[in-house]
């Protein structure tokens, strides 16, 4: 028996940043299946094989199981909608998505990264997911940048300078000499995250809980599966955070009602404005490295690079 708890093990795992996918496939009757996954990998070139992962408790399980074709839609960085409408669980999720079917049907989104079309070859049950092997028949690609998921938040690819020793090497060796202003971002970035999660960690013992108080905060009451949908979470792994929230006083369950059966408690509601509280503070203290006048100037200047396009 493993002696580490579920949720921070997911943790552990969640530190690998990934690619998002859309998984697509069709059902015996022609309909349209779709789910969102970053359960996904090569396994090998020659043949052309590729595999990724589904929970067993998926409602889309047999969908998958039964089908001998399935697509894998590679997202690009500006399609989180995307992955965040095919991580529901709805009826009819190509209502609005435009489409058109590829081998055995299955259905290629528009404007993705990547598409890679497979026949299914193997699939087998691996504790609580499915595992399905496919191979790839056909294929495109763009060079488009594409959607990360990290420790629970989706990000973009950037690529590195040329010389990546050096920016590696920064961002543990403040004295480095790379000063471009890429290598500069990189190592501020970094700094701003470390030292605010070394605040977060004295309220919460994972990003997860931390962001289930920070959801709960804003809209106080909230079904399960919602939750799971905006944390990207499996259900089981939710359930198992937010009962370690409630065994601290800090959530309760509303079984008067089946929509919304989550909610914070005060306690919880005093956590989350402690939270709060610190991201506050905490941009307070990076801007009081550099003085009024220069803190206002900074952030401008960081707003004129983010509008780069509407600025020129």
């Amino acid at each position: 028996m493993n002696k580490f708890e579920t949720s921070e093990f997911r943790q552990a795992l969640g530190t690998f940043a990934t690619g998002v996918a859309v998984i697509t496939a069709t059902t015996e009757n022609g309909e349209p299946a779709g789910v969102t996954a970053n359960s996904f990998t090569s396994v090998s070139l020659d043949p052309p094989l590729i595999l990724w992962c589904l929970a067993s408790a998926s409602d889309s399980l047999k969908i998958f199981k039964d089908a001998t074709h399935f697509a894998v839609n590679i997202l690009a960085s500006d399609q989180k909608n995307m992955s965040t409408h095919f991580a529901k669980r709805m009826e009819n999720k190509f209502a609005k998505i435009p489409f058109v079917a590829g081998l055995g049907g299955a259905p290629l989104l528009d404007n993705c990264m990547t598409q890679l079309q497979c026949s299914s070859k193997e699939k087998y049950e691996v504790g609580d997911h499915w595992v399905f092997v496919g191979e790839v028949e056909k294929f495109e690609s763009t060079s488009k940048e594409a959607l990360l998921f990290h420790l629970g938040s989706y990000g973009i690819s950037l690529p590195l300078p040329t010389d990546e020793s050096s920016v590696i090497g920064s961002i543990n060796k403040p004295e480095t000499n790379d000063d471009s202003l890429f290598s500069l971002l990189l190592q501020a970035i970094h700094a701003y995250q470390e030292k605010f999660e070394s605040k977060q960690r004295q309220l919460f013992e994972s990003n997860y809980e931390a962001r289930i108080i920070t959801i709960l905060h804003k809209y106080n009451e909230l079904d399960i599966n919602d939750i799971c949908q905006m944390i990207q979470m499996p259900k089981t792994d939710t359930s198992t955070v937010l009962n370690a929230l409630k065994d601290k006083g800090l959530v309760t369950y509303n079984t008067a009602t089946q929509k919304h059966n989550v909610k914070m408690t005060e306690e919880g509601l005093e956590k989350a404005e402690e939270l709060i509280t610190f991201a506050k503070q905490h941009d307070r203290d990076v801007y009081a490295l550099f003085g009024q006048c220069d803190a206002d100037a900074f952030r401008d200047n960081l707003m004129r690079i983010i509008h780069w396009e509407n600025n020129r």
